[in-house]
């Protein structure tokens, strides 16, 4: 599969300035390109059991990004990015006429500045997510998922460590006229986790939520429609 888009400059990038910090663009900004290039390998190994390997290659051209301006100190936009991702996605998925379904992936990606010839910051290598749906009688199910993310580079070039967390949410079916429960924890280890921040922030990292917990009560409402005569 081959595609072609593209992304206008906003009205921000565009002409926003200040007496602080930016000055507007010194030239007309141009749209930011992206060529996608995949391959999809799609597999039926039984009636309730699928495997697919897609591959991957994208090339974006004219990225808008922020750059100083050394006589005023102040920044402005222009077209000055180029960058490329390649990668592959392995992905095994099981449904059961019973309910009961599961999917495991793997996604090994690399996206590299082309101007720097370095990897991107903010791009884990490797990725990996486990789901699972287990029916709970005629009652409701419940769900369990497993992510992982790689280790990263950071935009002040630090390492963010990789994180593992583990996911679990029982729900009802509609029970009672309309209603419905569910109750949902989140990084059930507890572990201490970061996401790398942007470069709007001076910490390289954003600490994340530790061991969370949600209960969710829905109600659905449906008015009965009065025949016409």
């Amino acid at each position: 599969m081959y595609g072609r888009a593209f992304r206008a400059p906003n009205a921000y990038e565009s002409y926003y300035a200040d007496t602080v910090l930016v000055e507007p663009a010194p030239v007309q900004l141009k749209p930011e390109q992206i060529e996608t290039h995949e391959v999809v390998f799609d597999q039926s190994l039984h009636s309730w059991l699928s495997f697919t390997v897609d591959g991957f290659w994208n090339r974006l051209t004219n990225l808008i990004d922020q750059l100083p301006d050394p006589s005023t100190g102040f920044t402005y936009f222009a077209n000055v990015g180029r960058n490329s991702g390649r990668g592959v996605e392995v992905e095994l998925e099981a449904k059961r006429a019973s309910g009961l379904s599961g999917r495991a992936s793997y996604t090994l990606a690399d996206a590299t500045d082309n101007l720097l010839h370095s990897r991107l910051a903010n791009s884990p290598l490797s990725t990996a997510k486990l789901n699972a749906t287990l029916p709970l009688w005629h009652v409701g199910f419940a769900g369990a998922e497993l992510l992982y993310t790689g280790a990263q580079r950071s935009y002040q070039d630090t390492r963010v460590s990789p994180w593992f967390l583990a996911n679990l949410t029982m729900s009802t079916r509609i029970l009672w006229h309309g209603w419905q429960f569910s109750a949902s924890g989140y990084n059930l280890f507890d572990r201490a986790w970061a996401a790398p921040a942007g470069l709007e922030l001076r910490q390289a990292e954003v600490p994340q939520d530790g061991r969370t917990f949600r209960v969710k009560v829905t109600y659905a409402w449906h008015r009965e429609r009065t025949p016409r005569p």
